[in-house]
């Protein structure tokens, strides 16, 4: 067995760690433009003010506190 290790065998290595490397980044950025663009949705979302229309509607609503039964009505 041959102990010394040739230049391709450390130039695959390379390629390797800067492709991982790379899409580690690429999927970083991915994520924090979805983590970001929920937080200015959040925050849209709440300036907006309802109708006076919207609020006699969401009155006559019977909307279940508990998640699941909202989920299952």
């Amino acid at each position: 067995m041959n102990e010394k290790h040739d230049i391709e065998i450390y130039s695959k290595l390379e390629s390797g760690a800067s492709f991982f490397l790379q899409e580690s980044f690429n999927y970083i950025h991915i994520a924090l433009s979805y983590e970001y663009a929920g937080i200015l949705f959040s925050q849209k979302i709440h300036k907006i003010e309802p109708s006076i229309k919207d609020r006699e509607m969401t009155d006559f609503l019977d909307v279940p506190e508990n998640p699941v039964e909202l989920l299952q009505a």
